[in-house]
């Protein structure tokens, strides 16, 4: 298994991430030599994952995108449909697509990557993730770390009935090559149960952790989750360990990773007779760490449902739902510590309990412990096609920061409501929304709001596809340059069958190729420097800073001076970069390390010691 090649850095600090696994060397070279001589023959699992994210400098790549909302960037198109896209940054400026696609007569799997540019670097129309007998549908999709992506989706090949859908998954290396057995491995062996609504998350290691509905043919539904690690096997066994097994249904969940190998994840679940929200932490051997069968986030009266969830920063969760307590569908949230505990008032705080109803709330991390949650508003109360779509942002504390019940962001006649968000990276975040303004059909529109809850771009949004026919949910990540990359079902072509588009907005809400200024940079200056606590608490970051795009080699060697950690970082280029780990993840025991850069006849040195 080799690690795809850097992707050269456009200026400022870039950010490496490293998590459990193993780092590979190309053939040939298992005694291949460091700076100094110092022979790197490393052990067969200790992976360096490098995720690239780039920075608000230009791109004349970014060109290549379509610059007119009626044009955009065909990614399948053909005489069958292509629906339920999902998709990831390919950390390189680019995305990688999965969805499903009927033109072998039935739903099957397939994906696609588009570079920076918008070029298609696999298969036109995409590569055949999975082609098996009956349906495939559903995709979910995660980066394996090193420039491919862990698909999974519901399939039911083993069923007669075509009723009952298990769990497969494919790993695709950079270049869009099935990496494990034809058509993917099953998650679980073939059961007489659905196993529905699939979530995942990396593990860190080029693996991925799978959360989903299992629901008995007969019976109740519950939480169950899985690992496949990055050989396509299963080391926690059988049909994977339960996250949930309490009377009545449970489903929809929702996951993060934790960054030690678990995850957290949240669900609806109806034990007391209602919909409420439940959430539980496993920890990397699949095993709950919190209250048995989860803690209760909100069991309040009424309904609360849709759960969506992010990370804290310090090693919570906040999660945000809809909420019927009053009678009415309201926006709440609940702040979570890594141990269970909630944070804020029991139940969860109100972010919007304006009259009538709220409703498809998403959320986005603000990079400062907090949340931005973009929602449905119809507090017009004019027409049920009449929701507008607000945002409030909420700090660590769970305060509003934004006017009470949220800033209008697109308040255009009949219905807007958001798809998607991303941070900005700013602390503001980019909303993908589905609207109905033109009355006739839907279109698509993008918004960015800044920290303190300004939109940034055209009022009401920047127009992304104004194309005929229906456009409706894209799904959005972000292109490493302060913008995003939108993908979205499509019925332009007047038929019934949807075609698959995509679009680029840049940091400023253009279209197409950014006009952006680059910002002016300073020589680089060589140097290597502990940018984290020290002693670190079992997670370093590095920062180092390159002169030029010469080879230059970063190395982590313990007390005897064996090398323990080593990577080729020469291709960022020049400028500042960070190298981010656990200490499990690396196979890092307690104790005092040095870390070395070489570059040229240049080097550079610095010791950290890391406790547990």
């Amino acid at each position: 298994m080799l690690l795809s090649p850097l992707t050269r850095s456009r200026g400022g600090v870039q950010h490496l991430s490293h998590a459990r696994g193993c780092l590979a060397i190309p053939p040939g070279r298992r005694g291949w030599t460091a700076s100094k001589g110092t022979p790197m023959n490393l052990p067969t699992r200790v992976l360096v994952t490098l995720a690239i994210a780039a920075t608000l400098a230009p791109s004349n790549a970014r060109a290549a995108w379509p610059t007119d909302p009626d044009v955009n960037l065909p990614v399948s198109t053909g005489a069958a449909d292509q629906r339920q896209p999902a998709m990831i940054a390919d950390g390189a400026g680019g995305t990688i697509i999965t969805w499903w696609d009927t033109r072998g007569g039935t739903p099957d799997i397939y994906a696609q990557r588009l570079d920076g540019a918008g070029v298609a670097r696999w298969t036109a129309g995409g590569v055949v993730v999975c082609s098996a007998a009956k349906f495939q549908v559903n995709p979910v999709i995660v980066s394996d770390g090193v420039g491919g992506a862990i698909i999974v989706w519901d399939d039911n090949r083993k069923d007669p009935s075509y009723d009952l859908y298990d769990l497969y998954a494919q790993r695709l290396n950079s270049a869009g090559v099935p990496q494990w057995a034809t058509n993917g491995v099953p998650l679980s062996p073939p059961n007489v149960h659905d196993q529905l609504q699939p979530c995942v998350v990396s593990d860190g290691a080029g693996g991925a952790i799978i959360a989903w509905q299992d629901k008995y043919y007969s019976g109740n539904a519950n939480i169950e989750v899985q690992w496949v690690d990055a050989t396509g096997a299963r080391p926690w066994g059988g049909d994977g360990p339960y996250v949930c097994i309490a009377a009545a249904d449970q489903g929809h969940p929702v996951m993060i990773a934790d960054g030690a190998g678990g995850a957290f994840i949240g669900w609806e679940d109806m034990r007391a007779g209602n919909e409420d929200v439940y959430a539980q932490h496993i920890d990397a051997t699949g095993a709950p760490s919190w209250t048995a069968d989860g803690v209760a986030i909100s069991a309040e009266i009424g309904d609360q449902a849709g759960p969506q969830m992010i990370g804290d920063g310090a090693g919570g969760v906040i999660l945000v739902w809809t909420d019927s307590r009053s009678g009415n569908a309201d926006v709440f949230a609940q702040r979570v510590s890594s141990e269970g505990v909630p944070q804020w008032t029991a139940d969860g705080v109100p972010v919007c309990i304006q009259p009538n109803g709220q409703i498809k709330s998403v959320i986005a991390p603000d990079g400062s412990g907090g949340a931005i949650i973009a929602w449905a508003d119809w507090r017009s109360g004019n027409s049920l096609e009449d929701y507008d779509v607000y945002a409030q942002r909420l700090d660590g504390a769970g305060e509003p920061q934004w006017a009470l019940d949220g800033v209008p962001l697109c308040v255009e006649p009949k219905y807007q409501y958001p798809s998607g968000i991303i941070s900005d990276g700013q602390g503001g975040a980019e909303i993908a929304v589905t609207d109905l303004r033109n009355g006739t059909d839907f279109d698509l529109y993008a918004i960015r709001v800044n920290a303190v809850g300004n939109p940034l771009w055209t009022a009401n949004g920047v127009v992304i596809t104004a194309a005929p026919g229906n456009q409706s949910d894209p799904v959005m990540v972000s292109d490493g340059d302060g913008g995003a990359i939108m993908a979205w079902p499509d019925y332009r072509t007047g038929t019934s069958y949807a075609d698959l588009y995509a679009q680029n907005v840049n940091a400023d809400g253009t279209l197409g190729g950014s006009t952006l200024a680059a910002p002016p940079r300073s020589p680089a200056r060589f140097g290597l420097r502990n940018a984290g606590a020290n002693p670190a608490l079992g997670a370093l970051t590095l920062e180092f800073t390159l002169v030029d795009d010469s080879p230059a080699i970063l190395e982590i060697f313990d007390v005897t001076g064996a090398a323990v950690i080593g990577r080729e970082v020469g291709e960022l280029g020049p400028g500042t970069h960070q190298l981010s780990f656990t200490a499990r993840a690396a196979r890092l025991r307690p104790g005092v390390y040095g870390a070395r850069l070489a570059q040229g006849q240049r080097r550079a040195f610095t010791k950290f010691a890391i406790l547990r």
